[in-house]
């Protein structure tokens, strides 16, 4: 008996043991990846870490290897937008998750694109980090064709032609696909119940002026505002400043000669150009709306438009003691202008101002500063341009001031005092190749000059940095002399929210808060800290659309939604030798499933992202208000896209993708239906040989167990 069994048993093994050994040598090796990449994307946005990891399990799908980081907001500046870099073996990228806005501007939305497409954007002069340009070893792909009609757009005064050049631009841009449009959110706002004056359109501490606490209702500590904050600053020198988390920390301690309604698209009369309207209706209460803030008034235009001149109050002070003058605005527009500064708006108030180095742009300007009391204090300033440019009005006096007795000459102003000359690189006090590194941007607690962060003229002083938690305390500048009222804005309510849009009449700065905090903290550690009270203002950066019903429901907070003005996207870095290929850029984007990130990730509080051409009003829409423009722009998903073009570029469709890697020579036949790439590999039964295994194994179990008996 027990002969028999071992001898079945040996039968057994032997028949099985070379079925198991045949199948798991006839499995060929793992598939090659076609393509091999590096991803990141920030850990600070929750949604957005999750659409990259979707993204993650998507590109296999057509024959990428993907890794993907999830770093800090920092590092992601440091790797994709800060400077000019390589791949991510070369301290880059090759793949970057992030998102940017090109806001809704009121002049032309070449002056937001010039910031982001143009070659003249690259970091640290702007936000052309895709590397779409001219340059040698950039995307070069009709780069040309994109810098001149991003300046015909510019130069465009005519609304109807500027538009078919918007279009014209978003065609090339789809052909070259130099980066790749995700979604834009419904952006969630919260704060904490007792608060009024918030406003969403200009949301965390933009307007910390209006912002109100009633001693009633109010859960936070009285004069105090917290800002919860989704990721740390980086720096708070706001010329070089590139993200929103800095300018949280800083927006409250500037000011600008005047202050701009938000973005109020103006629909111009028929027949009537662009400049023409904007020369004419300077300085009027509708539709413009711009108030003075650090100016007496909103100054004047000579009557061929080429001569703007505005004059300072003579009570405006910077933090540190130091009188705010003309020579101060002269710099900051200097700074702007000097390719090493590394400010963002270089490429779009170059344009505006005039740059020799630019095949197309609107001349030449020069400063004139004076003393018209001649009280010793240098109050008045013209600028004097070559050729009228209107849209200069509505954003670039919109700018913050920066001091010049810091960083700048407060002796001769960058003028010779020998010839009278000016020369620009005798306008510095601090070399622009230091100002990174300088305690005004750093905030170094240590620094032995004792300036331990910015010093702006705005309403809220620049008061502690604690580098060990990187919060940021800001307090009520005590020394204001007037109300930075805020004039007569629109009215009307947030649907949904019950927050006010805006406040009808500008509050007195007595009224304001004393204390203002922005904490960084995960969104799970924020949400508590003002369920507690202790956060008052929840960054609208969280992205809490999948929450927004739990928000809702707090009895302690206060909810809006408004549609954003920016869009997420992916960033393929040209410098890697396969995303180079517009094929495979192309191939990427059908992959990208919208329709499950919009409705999932969100639960429907985003649309899909079509186009990164801004919207405007040119002969799109005629808005009674503001409320319902942004309406308007949540149904149109913010885009100027042709119908045609919508499914063909942003559809899902795995197929059409390998089809685009085909075009550039990749050998998809793998990634196809069926084949080895997606599927088991041919040669083998799926699980066939697990099956076996186990089979013999317990065969084997049984026998040799009852010879055991």
């Amino acid at each position: 008996m027990k002969k028999k069994n071992l001898v079945f048993a040996l039968v057994f093994v032997a028949f099985f043991l070379p079925l198991y050994i045949s199948a798991v040598q006839a499995k060929p090796a793992a598939v090659e990846p076609l393509i091999k990449v590096h991803a990141i994307a920030p850990t600070n946005n929750p949604q957005r870490a999750m659409y990259a990891q979707l993204m993650e399990q998507e590109l296999p799908k057509i024959g990428f290897e993907i890794e993907l980081d999830l770093i800090s907001w920092p590092a992601i500046l440091q790797r994709a937008a800060t400077t000019e870099v390589g791949v991510y073996a070369e301290g880059g990228y090759d793949i970057a998750h992030f998102g940017m806005s090109l806001g809704t501007p009121a002049g032309h939305p070449g002056e937001s694109m010039n910031i982001v497409y143009h070659s003249d954007a690259v970091p640290p002069n702007g936000f052309n980090c895709m590397y779409w340009s001219v340059r040698p070893g950039h995307n070069n792909l009709r780069a040309a064709e994109s810098d001149q009609l991003i300046e015909d757009i510019n130069s465009e005064l005519n609304q109807t032609e500027s538009r078919e050049l918007l279009l014209e631009w978003q065609e090339i841009f789809f052909d070259v696909m130099p980066n790749i449009m995700v979604y834009n959110l419904m952006e969630v706002h919260a704060v904490s119940k007792g608060i009024s004056g918030y406003d969403p359109v200009a949301p965390a501490l933009y307007s910390i002026e209006d912002i109100r606490m009633d001693a009633a209702t109010y859960t936070g500590t009285a004069g105090t505002v917290v800002l919860g904050s989704s990721a740390p600053p980086t720096n708070f020198l706001n010329m070089i400043i590139n993200d929103v988390y800095s300018q949280y920390t800083v927006g409250p301690a500037l000011d600008a000669l005047v202050g701009l309604t938000p973005s109020i698209d103006v629909i111009l009369p028929s027949g009537t150009t662009y400049d023409d309207y904007m020369l004419a209706n300077y300085g009027t209460t509708s539709p413009l709306q711009n108030y003075p803030r650090i100016a007496t008034d909103l100054g004047s235009y000579s009557e061929d438009g080429l001569n703007f001149t505005v004059s300072l109050r003579d009570d405006a002070y910077w933090h540190d003691g130091h009188k705010v003058d003309a020579w101060d605005v002269a710099f900051t527009y200097q700074a702007i202008l000097t390719p090493d500064v590394g400010a963002d708006e270089y490429s779009g108030l170059s344009f505006a101002l005039g740059d020799d180095d630019k095949a197309n742009h609107h001349g030449n300007y020069s400063f004139q500063v004076k003393d018209l009391d001649s009280d010793g204090h240098d109050e008045t300033i013209s600028i004097i341009f070559d050729v009228t440019y209107a849209p200069y009005l509505t954003d670039y006096f919109g700018y913050s001031l920066h001091p010049e007795h810091i960083l700048g000459d407060p002796t001769n102003h960058g003028f010779d005092p020998g010839t009278g000359d000016f020369d620009p690189n005798n306008q510095w006090l601090v070399a622009p190749a230091d100002w990174s590194s300088h305690s005004y941007n750093t905030a170094d607690p240590n620094d032995p000059g004792g300036l331990k962060g910015p010093i702006g003229c705005g309403s809220m002083v620049f008061y502690d940095y604690d580098t060990t938690n990187s919060w940021v305390t800001l307090k009520k500048f005590e020394n204001i002399k007037w109300d930075h009222g805020t004039g007569a804005w629109l009215e009307g309510e947030v649907a949904s929210g019950g927050l006010s849009h805006y406040l009808v009449e500008a509050g007195e700065l007595d009224d304001m808060a004393d204390v203002a905090k922005v904490v960084p903290a995960t969104f799970d550690a924020a949400l508590a800290e003002m369920k507690a009270g202790d956060v008052n203002i929840l960054d609208h950066q969280y992205s809490m659309g999948n929450v927004f019903d739990e928000l809702q429901a707090e009895p302690t907070i206060v909810t809006a939604q408004t549609p954003a003005t920016g869009w997420q996207c992916i960033y393929p870095n040209p410098k890697h030798p396969d995303l180079a290929k517009k094929g495979v850029r192309h191939a990427i984007s059908h992959v990208v499933p919208r329709d499950d990130i919009v409705n999932y990730l969100f639960d429907g509080l985003a649309f899909r992202g079509y186009t990164p051409v801004p919207i405007t009003g040119w002969g799109a829409m005629a808005p009674d208000d503001w409320v319902t423009m942004k309406k308007t722009i949540a149904a149109t998903n913010g885009s100027l896209l042709l119908a045609n073009e919508v499914t063909y570029y942003d559809s899902y469709d795995v197929e059409l993708a390998l089809d685009w890697l085909e075009t550039e020579g990749y050998d998809v036949g793998p990634w196809r239906e069926g084949g080895a790439g997606l599927t088991e590999p041919s040669g083998a039964i799926p699980g066939f040989e697990i099956s076996v295994a186990i089979f013999a194994i317990i065969g084997s179990t049984f026998i040799i167990k009852k010879r055991r008996r």
